[in-house]
């Protein structure tokens, strides 16, 4: 779960999701860009699964509650594992050993975003991770999710000095 090509490819998805999509990016009001690639799933022996991702730009916003020109955006993005993909690598990694329940595993984030989009300085940051998976019990296998998630308010104050 924690190998060196997972953490890898978790920092390279935050830092896309965050970062690197948007930068130089000329999107339009309410449009939707889709792409897809492929990432290791930990739950999956780390078996790369086709991942399908939206990202657009919502609308002009405030970037804090001192900003009344709009001068910030709000960009979403979300990504969710293909399920037909990730039950086909789940079936060949169990072979005959087991028969595979109609469980699902997978992987979704969603992100919002309100950045400067001069500068992509970020000023207010939600991602919610939700991951699923068939889980091993005392009582057979029982379906499995764990959701994580995360807000920060970020606030700039100009000539703050540490002490």
């Amino acid at each position: 779960m924690y190998s060196e090509e997972v953490i890898n490819a978790q920092i390279a998805d935050d830092w896309n999701m965050t970062v690197a999509q948007w930068v130089g990016a000329e999107l339009e009001n309410d449009g939707v860009y889709e792409l897809e690639f492929e990432t290791p799933v930990a739950a999956l022996n780390n078996e790369l699964v086709s991942t399908y991702a939206q990202f657009e730009f919502i609308e002009r916003t405030n970037c804090d509650d001192l900003d009344r020109k709009a001068s910030c955006v709000l960009r979403r993005y979300r990504s969710q594992t293909d399920d037909v993909d990730t039950k086909r690598i789940l079936e060949r990694l169990l072979g005959d050993l087991v028969e595979v329940p109609d469980f699902v595993v997978s992987v979704s984030y969603e992100l919002e975003l309100v950045t400067d989009p001069e500068n992509l300085l970020p000023y207010y940051y939600r991602l919610e991770k939700r991951s699923t998976a068939p889980l091993q019990t005392e009582n057979g296998i029982a379906a499995f999710e764990r959701v994580d998630a995360q807000v920060i308010d970020y606030l700039y104050v100009k000539g703050a000095r540490n002490h």
